[in-house]
């Protein structure tokens, strides 16, 4: 069995909701200035820890996996993900394998100074499976490599329980690969809390 677990609470989460950071407004900035911004964003992103709540949290949910023998434990690279691998490895004697596969599908951080029109253009069809952009990670790409890493995955470890840790935004991909994708062309926009835990099961 394949056990999808979304990271532990971060820090950045709860800044957010508690102060209600706002973004610069990327429109005024010149091109060289907006790029620093949405590098430094992004690293910022990926960079992000977890509470010590996020942590305490992980630590009590390795408690059911304790009899499920669990030998593997696949995360994504960012380091809120890496943090909670650690955490359930270290309870279950697991291995820990970072394939960046697993990552998030991106933010729209780096498109904010495109114009409404632009930008609701992008936001309109974030999960229509048929639309084409070089500006963001398609649906068509993002359900593709998450279907290719779970066949994967699957297929190493046969009769195995395995546990992945990622992002909320990987769980309409995997429903999207386990139920396949809806006749409207629409990914259903599903998500998951924190440390919770989804069985992947492909027949």
């Amino acid at each position: 069995m394949i056990y999808f677990i979304r990271h532990g609470e971060r820090k950045e989460q709860v800044f957010r909701q508690k102060r209600k950071r706002k973004f610069k407004n990327t429109r005024i900035m010149s091109v060289k200035k907006r790029e620093r911004y949405y590098k430094k964003l992004e690293q910022r992103n990926f960079n992000d820890k977890l509470t010590y709540k996020g942590k305490k949290d992980t630590a009590k949910l390795a408690n059911d996996f304790i009899n499920k023998n669990i030998v593997t434990i696949y995360t994504s690279p960012f380091l809120r993900c890496v943090q909670t691998a650690k955490i359930l490895a270290k309870k279950l004697n697991a291995k820990i394998i970072i394939d960046n596969r697993l990552s998030e599908r991106g933010t729209y951080n780096h498109i904010r100074h495109l114009n409404e029109k632009e930008f609701n253009y992008l936001w309109d069809n974030y999960l229509n499976i048929n639309f084409e952009t070089n500006l963001i990670e398609t649906a068509k790409h993002f359900v593709s490599r998450i279907k290719e890493f779970i066949f994967e995955v699957n297929s190493k470890h046969k009769n195995e329980n395995v546990i992945l840790v990622g992002h909320s935004c990987l769980t309409y991909a995997i429903n999207a690969v386990i139920d396949g994708i809806p006749k409207s062309g629409f990914l259903e926009h599903a998500q998951l809390a924190n440390n919770v835990i989804k069985e992947i099961d492909i027949k």
